[in-house]
């Protein structure tokens, strides 16, 4: 399948339907690309570049017979006699504007989509070409504005006096009109904008400008996104409005168009004569034209001293850009007309897809009417007489079927309230001695059993005091013997209507009802009496609802977690979580009756656990997080084991279980206590390493991995005599697993290297969440799983994300091995020369510096420098510079480290980037401050194959204009490699501990802006 790009023949015309980048996507859809030579030379691309990306160069002939032809402008005709037969066109073919065009087409038994009758849907705007280049030409509007007008966009001041904003009236707040007001606002401008839809006032107000209105009101929402047609009132009102704007405004920009039709009269020549001399009038309706009534297309026309601009070529002054983006719509398009998982071959023309369907104007040959329009769907008419209270023609009158176990209901027998039947309540006040008092109360536990799910079902029943497991069938056959005991006299009475007052019915409604009753009784008397207040509390139903509630808690917090501005959220939603599951947990146990002694026991355990934790917390540096992390995961693995083994050893093995339920819970607790043990070892062993108890390289054991298997082979081996002995005497398995568990995690981290330990501690986050998952499983403790997966799952995505990050596999982390901790040297020669630069030469620089990037590292929070680097960018941001940081995801020794340590210093939330949002800024960058980092900036991971990080993704900081790297000395960074940025011509060093060297610029900067 062939795609052709020729050459755009209109006149001014400097766009082209693809550039490099969308070639690369089309050949990677498996189509092929055929350009025409010099199709992008007005466009600033060269032929080398779509050669360079994989297109084919050709003639113009060769392009027009492709498969596919992409243009930007309708085709003339004689491009239309170069199509071969079957092609498929893709432009803007705006068939109003030549009628003759699609029988043209048709002549060819060609096919012609229009991009610009694309509907304007959610799933169609990633190809809406018509947004894409309104957005360019607002933009561009504004710039040609500045040119136009003979003066300042923003407020001046200098010494031979001062010069006010310039007033922007822009008509038409959509996709135009709101790039013009930013534009506008962004080069100073006063902005004040209109538009007939009133939704349009938040876009722009958001964007600092005035939204205007008119008195009358009314609303312009019309279909496809564009503003309608107003009532004459509403337009006397509209030309009132902008008359008086025109006299204050000096630039006015108007944007009222719609495709195919004639742009309306906006601006008047009494209007343009309301303007004072030296005003500007950008029309981008001109092609159709003109919203201005003095608008010349093409051209700049003066009247009365005012310049009215009618360019039809905005977007193409803008052609490389715009080109991009027209290409990126068409590729879009493309792709979506492939079916899912096929290739390009299989590519084909849906004539009932939403968005192509309208698009198509010629199909095979064949000229298409436009489709019919989608109205609404009239409502139902048995509903709207259901609400009348009347019965539509001919509607047969249905009544839906009472619940299963309900009686069918006479005049004297309809269902109340709680869905008991009037007959029941008597009957059940009648012969068993309840007063009807006795059974409103339970009308709550009723209605939910009538609802039927399960859970609903058997919360009622703890609401109540049911029994939470199905009656067995004796237990129903009993139920039914009490439930008819003692009422045989009275159903020999009911044989006769009226025997019994109130009844009507008989033998054969009593019968009725004692076929409902083995099923699901409805009957007052069947539901069981109410419980204390203080057993409702304690029932497994509040339980059920309060870990329910936990674990919505807990989501919440992982969702806070995600982004440093909710980051505090979830960190309270997180601990109102714990805090309710450990509450309720412990009322449950309360319960059971424990024995005096244990419940001391559990207060201790509780509060000094708490105790130990809030000490903790506040003694732990910010630079010992990573190493507190690591040993708080082996508390979990720890917890695991005694957990697995304390339920083994006190006889909840499962031995009054039987069969397969019994080896499933086994198997619970033989899992539990392994992950456990390898989260506990591993764990302690991360903690020393991270503390530099011990050392950083990694342990590479002949036949590592062959040793890792056989104990995993191990551990499975001993589950088997485990699993056939009963308790205690599968203790020694167990005991024997557990040592072989452990020393796996030790192994497992001893073979890591020390420039992966920040993925390890992420990792053992995962383990601890599994081993967690494990003992709720063993302790039949729903919260328990529900958390465990969550830790466990959200560890192992932020683990795979570092791992991207260091270009490492998830895998080789898991299996240890593949550290790279250890020291080594590149192939490449490091060689040059050090810049070494002072504090006062830095301050300097950043005084006549723009932008200003700023790289933290692990130094930094050794040096406790955060809040001197916020103090100085304070200062630098106060004196008009631009600063932003940039942040690696594997900067310092825990997954956000440096996130936090900036967020506790006060750093603004919004200049916090990631790596993948700012690395493209550093080319015009000036200053780039690199405080306590090295292997996350190192240019070796890029261009040294040698290297032991090559593929690394790093911050590209030696793009910028000027580098200045706080280092204490030029030692190797914690991966042990020599980094080149060192000696970079535009790198320089300035030596020293990093909190003294921010100081010193603190004094400068503050000094410089006094």
């Amino acid at each position: 399948m062939r795609i052709g790009v020729p050459k755009e023949s209109a006149a001014g015309e400097r766009r082209v339907a693809a550039t490099p980048d969308s070639v690369k996507k089309l050949r990677d859809l498996g189509f092929e690309v055929l350009v025409e030579r010099g199709a992008g030379e007005r466009a600033g691309i060269h032929d080398e570049a779509f050669v360079a990306a994989g297109a084919e160069l050709g003639e113009v002939a060769t392009v027009f017979e492709c498969d596919i032809v992409a243009k930007v402008r309708p085709p003339s005709p004689p491009e239309v006699e170069r199509m071969r037969e079957g092609v498929l066109l893709v432009s803007l073919l705006q068939p109003e504007r030549a009628p003759d065009l699609p029988g043209l087409v048709a002549a060819r038994k060609a096919s012609a989509l229009a991009l610009e009758r694309i509907p304007r849907v959610t799933r169609a705007q990633k190809m809406d070409v018509l947004s894409s280049m309104a957005n360019l030409s607002g933009y561009r509007a504004i710039v040609e504005a500045a040119a136009q007008l003979q003066s300042f966009f923003g407020p001046q001041v200098t010494a031979a006096g001062s010069s006010p904003p310039a007033r922007v009236l822009v008509i038409g707040a959509g996709v135009a009109g709101l790039a013009a007001v930013g534009a506008a606002k962004a080069l100073g401008a006063e902005v004040r904008a209109f538009d007939t839809r009133a939704a349009a006032r938040e876009q722009v107000e958001s964007l600092g400008a005035k939204f205007l209105e008119v008195e009358l009101k009314e609303s312009g929402e019309g279909q496809g996104g564009y503003a309608k047609t107003m009532s004459p009132e509403f337009i006397a009102a509209e030309m009132a409005l902008f008359r008086a704007q025109a006299k204050e405004c000096s630039v006015i920009v108007t944007t009222a168009l719609v495709p195919g039709t004639k742009a309306p009269i906006l601006v008047p020549k009494d209007v343009v004569e309301a303007m004072a001399p030296g005003g500007v009038i950008i029309d981008l309706a001109a092609e159709q034209g003109g919203n201005c009534e003095l608008t010349v297309p093409g051209e700049v026309h003066e009247h009365n001293g005012v310049r009215i601009v009618g360019y039809t070529d905005l977007t193409s002054r803008m052609a490389s850009v715009a080109s991009k983006f027209f290409a990126t719509n068409v590729v879009h398009l493309l792709t979506d007309m492939i079916p899912k998982g096929a290739k390009a071959d299989e590519w084909r023309i849906d004539l009932e897809d939403e968005v192509i369907r309208p698009a198509m104007v010629v199909h095979a040959g064949e000229v298409l009417p436009p489709p019919p329009k989608k109205e609404p769907s009239p409502a139902p008419a048995p509903a709207a007489a259901a609400k009348t209270g009347t019965k539509a023609p001919g509607a047969k009158s249905i009544k839906p079927p009472p619940p299963r176990g309900q009686a069918q209901a006479g005049r004297d027998h309809e269902p109340d309230a709680q869905g008991v039947g009037q007959h029941g309540r008597q009957h059940g006040a009648d012969h068993r001695g309840v007063p009807p008092r006795a059974v409103r109360p339970r009308r709550f536990p009723q209605a939910l059993h009538r609802l039927r799910p399960r859970l609903l079902r058997r919360l009622a029943g703890h609401l109540v005091g049911e029994p939470v497991a199905p009656h067995t069938a004796d237990e129903r056959h009993q139920r039914h013997q009490r439930h008819h005991r003692g009422r045989r006299h009275a159903a020999g009475r009911r044989r006769h209507p009226g025997l019994v007052p109130g009844h009507r019915g008989g033998a054969r409604r009593h019968h009725q009802h004692r076929r409902r009753v083995p099923g699901h009784p409805a009957d007052a008397q069947d539901v069981p009496q109410g419980q204390p207040m203080s057993d409702f509390f304690m029932s497994g139903g509040v339980i059920i609802v309060a870990y329910l509630f936990a674990g919505v808690l807990f989501i919440r917090s992982l969702g806070g977690l995600s982004k440093q501005e909710t980051a505090k959220d979830g960190n309270l939603f997180g601990m109102i979580g714990m805090a309710l599951a450990v509450i309720v947990t412990a009322i449950s146990w309360f319960k059971g009756s424990p024995t005096p002694m244990a419940m001391s026991m559990l207060g201790a355990a509780v509060l000094g656990g708490a105790a130990i934790g809030g000490m903790l917390a506040r003694r732990v540096e910010m630079t010992g997080m990573p190493e507190l992390v690591a040993i708080l995961h082996s508390f979990v693995g720890l917890a695991a084991v005694l957990v697995g083994m304390s339920s083994y050893l006190s006889h909840q093995d499962g031995v009054h279980l039987g069969g397969a339920v019994r080896t499933v819970h086994l198997v619970e607790i033989w899992i539990g206590i392994a992950v456990g043990a390898i989260t506990l070892t591993g764990s302690i062993v991360a903690w020393a390493k991270l503390r530099g108890t011990l050392s950083g390289k990694p342990l590479l054991l002949p036949a590592r991995h062959l040793l890792n298997a056989g104990v995993a082979i191990a551990i499975v081996g001993l589950a088997v005599p485990f699993l056939r002995a009963s308790a205690p005497a599968g203790l020694p398995f167990v005991l024997a697993m557990t040592a072989l568990a452990g020393l796996l995690g030790v192994h497992l981290v001893m073979a890591i290297g020390g420039a992966d330990m920040p993925v390890v501690v992420s990792l053992l986050n995962s383990y601890s969440g599994w081993a967690a998952a494990a003992a709720g499983f063993v302790l039949s403790n729903d919260l328990l799983i529900v958390t465990g997966a969550l830790v466990g799952a959200s560890g192992t995505i932020l683990s795979i994300i570092m791992c991207r990050a260091m270009n490492r596999s998830i895998l080789s982390v898991v299996f240890g091995g593949f550290g790279t901790g250890d020291v080594k040297t590149s192939h490449a020669a490091v060689e040059g020369e050090v810049h070494e630069m002072k504090a006062d030469q830095v301050a300097q620089k950043l005084s006549s510096a723009k932008e200003v990037i700023v790289v933290p590292g692990y130094g930094m929070a050794v040096a406790r420098a955060q809040n001197a680097v916020n103090e100085l960018t304070q200062i630098l941001r106060d004196s008009g510079v631009k600063v932003r940081f940039a942040i690696h995801p594997v900067a310092g020794r825990l997954p956000g480290h440096m996130n936090v340590l900036l967020a506790e210093a006060g750093v603004p939330y919004d200049i916090v980037l990631e790596m993948d949002e700012i690395n493209r800024d550093f080319n015009h960058t000036d200053v780039v401050l690199v405080i306590g980092a090295n292997d996350i900036v190192n240019p070796g991971a890029l261009d040294d194959p040698g290297s032991p990080i090559y593929g690394m993704p790093v911050l590209e900081v030696w793009k910028s204009k000027l580098v200045v790297v706080f280092k204490r000395g030029m030692a190797a960074g914690y991966a042990g490699v020599e980094n080149p940025l060192f000696f970079h011509e535009n790198c320089h060093m300035l030596f020293g501990d990093a909190k003294k060297s921010v100081d010193a610029l603190v004094t400068a900067a503050r000094a410089a802006a006094e």
